[in-house]
């Protein structure tokens, strides 16, 4: 038992061959991107808990859940880290709270409009956090509306990271993702009965991704690529696969 979990950790290891700025790029010819060999591998967990904002007028229902770091040993950065995630949900929040009075004020508003938040944590350490919060809002209509956002910080600095970050600034990681996608749309496209990806021309450098152990999951917000039904559409490509190109 022990040997295989020694074979595994090794495994992990060898494909998290990740970002940031904070370290030394790794060898040219062994890959392109940026070393994380101190953020991806240490195995200290993050303790995160949940923010909740709970209210209900005539014209808003809100039900806020809010990722919160705690404990982290710089408490300047935990604070930047928290406040920054608590002002874009709550500035997101705003806007619609805004345009639920207006429609009142206007007799529009036929029912309460509604903001949700969820999130989910998918790779966190002492040195690096990656999570995604869904935000769900309803202001009439047949239906609310749903979309991702992602957050992915350094925890030894509290930047944000975007995707272009990720990579040297000489590596042409769009191509090589771009190809990655195409392929997997094809797949899906290919199944009997399947609603096609039909607007998927490139990425972008900022474009929303988070970190799931040895992955990067690139993905896209409803109608960016398809219709609504898609939903929202991820490509899971393992981080194995953006070493050598």
């Amino acid at each position: 038992m022990k040997k295989s979990l020694l074979v595994f950790s090794a495994l992990i290891l060898t494909l998290l061959s990740l970002i940031i700025n904070i370290i030394h790029p790794v060898n040219a010819h062994s890959a392109k991107l940026k070393s994380s060999s101190t953020l991806l591998y240490d195995t200290n967990n993050t303790p995160i808990s949940t923010t909740k904002i709970n209210y209900k007028e005539d014209y808003i229902e809100v039900d806020l859940n809010i990722p919160t770091l705690n404990n982290l040993k710089d408490k300047n950065i935990q604070d930047k880290i928290n406040k920054y995630i608590l002002n874009s949900i709550c500035d997101l929040k705003n806007k619609t709270e805004k345009l639920a009075k207006t429609d009142m004020n206007n007799s529009v508003l036929t029912n309460p409009y509604t903001v949700q938040t969820t999130y989910d944590v998918h790779y966190a350490n002492a040195s690096f956090l990656s999570l995604t919060i869904m935000y769900y809002e309803y202001t009439g209509g047949a239906h609310g509306i749903s979309y991702k956002l992602p957050y992915n910080f350094n925890l030894k600095t509290s930047e944000n990271i975007t995707l272009g970050k990720l990579f040297k600034p000489t590596t042409n990681y769009i191509d090589l993702i771009n190809k990655e996608i195409q392929l997997q749309i094809n797949k899906k496209n290919s199944v009997p009965g399947a609603i096609p990806i039909t607007e998927f021309k490139t990425i972008s450098n900022t474009q929303p991704f988070y970190i799931d152990g040895s992955n990067l999951v690139i993905y896209f917000q409803p109608y960016e690529i398809g219709s609504y039904v898609l939903g929202i559409q991820e490509f899971t490509i393992p981080l194995r696969k953006l070493r050598y190109f």
